[in-house]
Order: structure tokens, then C-alpha cells, then sequence
């Protein structure tokens, strides 16, 4: 019969493979587990008993930086709500012993989980991270892309969603880092998508119906509420009608 109670939580810590960090309510560090002193190349003993924004400062050379309030935030949330929060990926660069580079560009995909008493109250944190530096060349810069352009409004590249999926095709597929990141990019994807068509069938309402944006969009809506339908397939369906009854030169050819 295996000696099942020869393990322990503490053994059981010190053997996983994944890089986990405890911390007190305060965000200070507890415990390291060796995965996670390997990934980072610290000792425990420098790390235990420092507030964890203290043993890993942020980067003054990186002033666009918010790893920082963006796991903070992760961990508050946890807390809140006594559920594990993923992150996805952050860039968090990292404390070196090289003058010449003190920082090291590395990016991340963190899970915050709340520890929590018998009573169900919140008395620790275990933060888990996965080191995605390797891939960042492709699936961090298409990340970065489509977030910008979700802010910003442009459209999607079609060669970018090229490079994506000949990377997704190759390499992590059956991870669930990547299939966090292949969600982000499909969700941020359609929303760009659907804003670009729902701006496209307001501006067709708007030559037709000398309507104002807003108008358009109140019609479009009405619309999508009254046949049970979402607004951006009422959207495409629109575009798709004007896209047809438009002549070669661009007139229309009929209207409805």
C-alpha cells in the first residue's frame, strides 16, 4: 500500500514544478518554492520577509510598466472574491547582478489564489507564474498589437493574424498559457471586428436617414432588440445588403 501519509503539504511545495510564491495579506513573501527561485535566480533567504514590490522592483527603465498595479490589482481581486484570478500575460521585468543590464526583460503568466481559513477568510496569497519570455518575439508583440488597435480602433492586421497562426500551429498548442492567449487574441479579434462593421452600418444609416452617429446606433439597436438578433449581426447584415446594391463606381443602385 503507498505510504500516502508520508507526504506533506511542505514536500509536496518544494516538489512541484510549477514556480509559486506565498504571501501574507500584506504582500509579504513567506515561502518560495525551488521552481520559483530557479525561474527568477534568487535566493530564499534574500526573498523571505520582503514586501514583494521590494524584492522585485519595477523596471525605471521601462516607463510604460504597469506589471506592478496589474498584479496588485489581480491579488485584491482574489481576496475579494476568494477565487483564484489568472492574469494574462504581463511583461514584469526583473533584477539582475549585472551592472550593465540591472534589469531583464521577462514576461509572465501569473495565477493569484487566495489561501483561505476553516471559516473561509482570506489569510494568505499563493502567487503562481509561468516564465512565457521565449515566446514573446510572436505571440506577445500580436498581443500587443491587438490591444492597441482594440484602444485605438484600427482594424486587424491581416498578415499579423498570418504570423499568429503559423505560430500557433507550431508551438504550444496544448497548453493552457496558450490557449489563454489564443482566447485573448480570438476575443479581442471579434470585438475589433464588430466595432468596424457596427461603425460601417452606422455610417450607411446616416447617408440614407441624414441621421446623427448616435441615432444610428439607437436604430441598430432598436433593430437588434426587436428581432432577438446582436447588434453587430444586424450590423453585418446591413453592410452586406449595401455592399450588394452598390454599382462598380460606388453609387448605389437601389435603396432599402
Amino acid at each position: 500500500m503507498p505510504r500516502i501519509h508520508a507526504l506533506t503539504h511542505e514536500a509536496i511545495f518544494r516538489a512541484s514544478p510549477t514556480a509559486t510564491l506565498v504571501l501574507d495579506l500584506d504582500l509579504c513573501i513567506l515561502d518560495a518554492n525551488p521552481a520559483y527561485l530557479r525561474m527568477t535566480g534568487r535566493e530564499l533567504e534574500e526573498l523571505v520577509g520582503t514586501y514583494l514590490f521590494e524584492a522585485f522592483p519595477g523596471n525605471p527603465d521601462d516607463p510604460d510598466g504597469d506589471g506592478s498595479d496589474n498584479i496588485r490589482a489581480s491579488m485584491q481581486r482574489a481576496l475579494d472574491t476568494g477565487q483564484a484570478d489568472g492574469m494574462w500575460v504581463q511583461r514584469y521585468d526583473i533584477p539582475t547582478s549585472r551592472p550593465s543590464e540591472p534589469f531583464e526583460e521577462r514576461y509572465w503568466s501569473p495565477v493569484n489564489t487566495p489561501v483561505l481559513d476553516a471559516d473561509g477568510r482570506p489569510i494568505g496569497i499563493l502567487h503562481t507564474v509561468e516564465d512565457v519570455t521565449p515566446f514573446r518575439d510572436d505571440l506577445v508583440k500580436a498581443l500587443g498589437f491587438y490591444r492597441a488597435a482594440a484602444a485605438s480602433g484600427e482594424e486587424p492586421s491581416v498578415e499579423l493574424d498570418r504570423r499568429f497562426a503559423d505560430h500557433a500551429a507550431a508551438t504550444l498548442s496544448n497548453t493552457r498559457l496558450f490557449s489563454d492567449l489564443v482566447t485573448e487574441v480570438e476575443q479581442l479579434r471579434e470585438a475589433l471586428t464588430s466595432r468596424a462593421t457596427i461603425e460601417q452600418a452606422k455610417g450607411i444609416l446616416m447617408l440614407r436617414t441624414r441621421c446623427t452617429a448616435q441615432e444610428a446606433f439607437e436604430l441598430l439597436s432598436r433593430r437588434s432588440q426587436e428581432r432577438n438578433v446582436k447588434l453587430r449581426d444586424v450590423a453585418a447584415e446591413l453592410v452586406a445588403i449595401a455592399a450588394r446594391v452598390e454599382t462598380p463606381n460606388g453609387r448605389e443602385a437601389a435603396h432599402h
